[in-house]
């Protein structure tokens, strides 16, 4: 009541006209540094007569234009949170300019007679956008990110599936800035980036104005940017044990600076990977020719990342600047004995040896105003530079000794330039404006070189391929705001896209235009134990450079690949609908058309050879849902929860002599994740996370039923609980194995594929700070201060 009646009191008070202005600004974080977006922040004078008020951004920044009260200049700042206590602080205006940063501590409330700690909530949706709290995941500071990725509400994220969100793929970006790598880099990349550096996960699905028309849904990685007048680091380390004796250890580092307004904060990082698998492939052809392999792999590689920011504020304004590094180079070993059978049978082996060496490196310059004002913008540039490189050799060894090898050389380098221009118009009233310009030209060389070592040849392509991008990008979109909780979005994302493929083999160019318009519409509620977006988003997905090279590509004795640059960006349209309930139920759903679908179809060749190509080949229908089930027992010692994922997915209108299988279309696949934490103290406890996958079906292919288990038991010792241990147990019963099932035309292929994916990992954190004390004093009963401390 107190609030609904100071609430009034803001909206319906005079404001008085002074001859001199004073401006306050800053930030207002809680005690872990992260910004509190939604607390009301008012000025009043000596007599409590109310002079201005704002409510800070979702960066946790604000800013107050105050008229003179008096000629002491003496005010109270007040600030309103609803998981917050309110406070209160008095200072004097003595400049006209001068910063203030916040640090609010939490409360325990009470509603409907339940208990609720405030900062516990790990999962929320402010504006449509649902941002989960990492810190609440089980051995969050042990664990690194790419794990955290599965454990959160309907995420997958792992090397043969890449990142999606219910089903749907996701793009990694990192504070803003999208990661311009492939999964595989991605992966890695968040093997190494230090869990304790993250604040929040936010997943974008439907309100996704302002991203390229390419953006199916955003994964936004928010690191800790901001920090009170000191600095704050950590340092950790840690080494698996794979069952084979084979280890992998990592170091990872984190710094940040804040004096005044300009921050700096830097993360470093080092592995030393290490990844082996083996494989059995036995195929029954259509004439009844019988072939079995089994097929080892194993690779070490070092990997070294460091991604660096430089923030400064300057009153409206920021200036950010952001440098990036990936940098990963290794080898790769693969051994292959092979047995043929009918018409006779034969023995022979494989070897594969060969180095890899990937890197990327960018550079971001981004400038805006504060969100807040009426009118702001936002100008950013960036660059990025890189590729993936490798060379290998091949011979295979038959019972007659005869010798058949090869060396391949692998090249894929290129650039991408990006300017991108955003404004917003937020006038006094119910309606936002917001719109965005986007330009990027890119270039990429694609090189495949074949030498013959040996008395026999394969039938196999060099590749020389140049590709060029330009693209033009725009959105628009207007916001209405029906009243504090009801919310609706209506845009328009544009594309215009020209691509120019330079074939030197065929000595031929390939020219390719793409214009594409792609409407959205979301409505968004926020209650305080409902919140709902649901809406229609739409836009397009083209096909990667590395499959699109138009050569042939040797796999083995019985398998090439093939690409085309013929192959189509498919057209996506989504319905969602996402739900929060208390804080913690929730329950994601959608269903998605994706026009002209690209992928990797299996076709049966001459002489039992069979061909990987990379094609469109029909429209995909899905439903997907991913429900989440809370649980705490035992004074909440016990906590946990249970998330199934189910998904129904069918195909029609088939092209490129892709048969759809009436009895194979239509298919229903199932996973269920589990996770819990028991607290036997403070500063100690177990957890486990686990997946069973159900069986999966395409109409080319099934996939079997697979489950994993993890354990870990996590410490935190020293008096302020600086120091972090952990044991963790991944994937203990070792039941990773995926066991695939082909059928195409009239050949049947089973594969078993087995990582080495049990080990034992040990994890330790130390973090440290240091920093300064307010020294404003509230003047009389202004309540507890000892919140606005800097730590």
């Amino acid at each position: 009541m107190q609030r609904n009646f100071f609430l009034f009191f803001i909206c319906f008070v005079p404001l008085l006209s002074f001859s001199q202005t004073y401006s306050i600004y800053g930030s207002i974080t809680d005690a872990d540094q992260q910004p509190l977006s939604g607390v009301l922040i008012s000025a009043s004078n000596e007599d409590s007569v109310l002079l201005a008020y704002t409510i800070s951004t979702n960066d946790g920044e604000y800013q107050l234009s105050i008229k003179s009260p008096s000629s002491s200049g003496g005010i109270t700042l007040h600030t309103s949170h609803v998981a917050y206590s309110d406070t209160s602080l008095a200072l004097t205006l003595s400049e006209e300019s001068q910063t203030k940063n916040l640090v609010l501590k939490q409360e325990q409330y009470v509603i409907d007679d339940v208990e609720v700690t405030a900062g516990r909530l790990p999962l929320r949706m402010e504006d449509g956008k649902i941002i989960a709290n990492i810190s609440k995941i089980p051995g969050f500071q042990s664990t690194d990110i790419q794990k955290i990725l599965n454990r959160l509400p309907g995420v997958t994220a792992n090397s043969r599936q890449g990142i999606s969100f219910n089903g749907q793929k996701a793009s990694i970006y990192i504070d803003g800035r999208k990661q311009n790598m492939n999964d595989e880099q991605v992966l890695n990349f968040l093997k190494s980036l230090p869990s304790d550096a993250i604040r929040n996960i936010v997943i974008n699905s439907l309100d996704l104005a302002g991203y390229d028309a390419s953006t199916g849904v955003v994964i936004d990685i928010q690191t800790k940017t901001r920090n009170i007048d000191g600095y704050y680091a950590s340092i950790a380390g840690n080494i698996k044990r794979f069952d084979n004796k084979e280890t992998e250890e990592g170091m990872q580092g984190f710094y940040i600076f804040q004096k005044n307004n300009f921050v700096f904060n830097t993360s470093l990082s080092y592995a030393d990977t290490y990844k082996y698998s083996t494989s059995e492939d036995s195929t029954l052809y259509k004439n009844g020719n019988k072939t079995r392999l089994f097929n080892s792999f194993e690779s070490r590689s070092n990997i070294f990342t460091t991604t660096t920011n430089l923030n400064w504020q300057l009153k409206n304004n920021t200036l950010n600047a952001n440098f990036f590094v990936y940098y990963e180079k290794g080898n790769k070993n693969s051994e292959t004995p092979t047995s043929t059978y009918l018409p006779e049978e034969n023995h022979y082996t494989e070897i594969s040896k060969g180095n890899l060496h990937d890197d990327l490196w960018s550079a971001h310059l981004e400038y805006r105003t504060n969100d807040s004002l009426p009118f702001s913008t936002k100008l950013s540039y960036g660059i990025i530079y890189g590729g993936l490189r490798s060379s290998s050799s091949f011979d295979q060894f038959g019972e007659t000794n005869d010798l058949t090898s090869f060396e391949s050389d692998y090249s894929m380098v290129g650039h991408r330039h990006t300017f991108r221009a955003d404004i917003k118009y937020n006038p006094e009233g119910k309606t936002t404006f917001d719109a965005g310009l986007v330009a990027k030209s890119g270039k990429l060389d694609d090189m495949v070189t074949y030498t013959p070592q040996g008395q026999q040849s394969f039938p196999i392509d060099n590749g020389d391929f140049t590709g060029r991008e330009a693209i033009l990008g725009s959105h628009f979109r207007v916001k209405y705001s029906f009243s504090e909780k009801w919310s609706a979005k209506v845009g328009v994302r544009a594309e215009f896209s020209n691509n120019e493929f330079i074939l030197r083999e065929d000595d031929r160019t390939i020219d390719v235009n793409y214009r594409n318009w792609f409407p959205h519409i979301t409505t968004t509620y926020n209650g305080e134990n409902y919140q709902t977006s649901f809406g229609l988003v739409s836009g397009i997905s083209y096909p990667d450079y590395e499959k699109i090279l138009p050569a042939k590509r040797y796999v083995n004795e019985f398998l090439q690949s093939t690409g085309t640059v013929d192959v189509k960006p498919i057209k996506i349209y989504r319905f969602g609908w996402n739900q929060i309930f208390h804080q913690y139920f929730y329950i994601f759903s959608h269903y998605q058309l994706n026009k002209d679908i690209f992928g990797t179809i299996t076709f049966n060749l001459e002489d039992e050879l069979t061909e990987y190509r990379y094609i469109n080949y029909a429209d995909q229908h899905n439903i997907a849902a991913s429900i989440g089930i809370p649980f705490e027992f035992f004074d909440k010692t016990l906590s946990g929860k249970i998330e199934p994922r189910f998904t129904y997915h069918w195909y029609s209108k088939s092209q490129n002599d892709f048969n759809i299988l009436k009895n194979r279309n239509g298919s229903f696949s199932n996973k269920v994740q589990v996770s819990l934490q028991y607290e036997f103290h403070d500063r100690f406890s177990i957890y486990a996370w686990g997946q069973l996958i159900g069986k999966r079906k395409h109409p080319q292919y099934t996939i079997d039923k697979k489950e994993t288990l993890d354990l870990g038991i996590f410490y935190t010792g020293l008096k302020n609980k600086n120091l972090t241990i952990s044991l963790d147990i991944e994937n203990i019963f070792d039941t990773d194995d995926e066991i695939k099932h082909l059928y195409y035309g009239g050949t049947t292929k089973h594969i078993r594929f087995s990582p080495e994916s049990r080990n034992f990992k040990l994890s330790v954190l130390y973090k440290f700070s240091g920093g300064m004390k307010v020294e404003d004093k509230a003047k009389g009963n202004m309540g507890d201060v000892s919140r606005f401390s800097k730590e």
